[in-house]
């Protein structure tokens, strides 16, 4: 489930990136996503999957909750 997830996800930003209303990319909620999805899921090598416990950032740096970007 935690892999459809991550491809999902991938997808729409993917999809936010090639669309022909760049506006969407700065909404902020598209950003948090991004950056949670950049914090959990790895691309290289494909499929997406979750990345290990080394490859994530420290918990301080993590997004803990996307209501709530700046709280760790």
């Amino acid at each position: 489930m935690a892999n459809q997830i991550g491809t999902d996800g991938a997808l729409l930003l993917a999809q936010i990136d090639t669309a022909a209303e760049p506006w969407l990319a700065e909404i902020p909620a598209v950003k948090t996503l991004r950056a949670v999805w950049a914090d959990h899921y790895t691309t290289i090598p494909e499929p997406i999957g979750w990345q290990t416990i080394a490859e994530m950032p420290s918990a301080a740096d993590q997004i803990v909750s996307p209501y709530d970007p700046d709280g760790r």
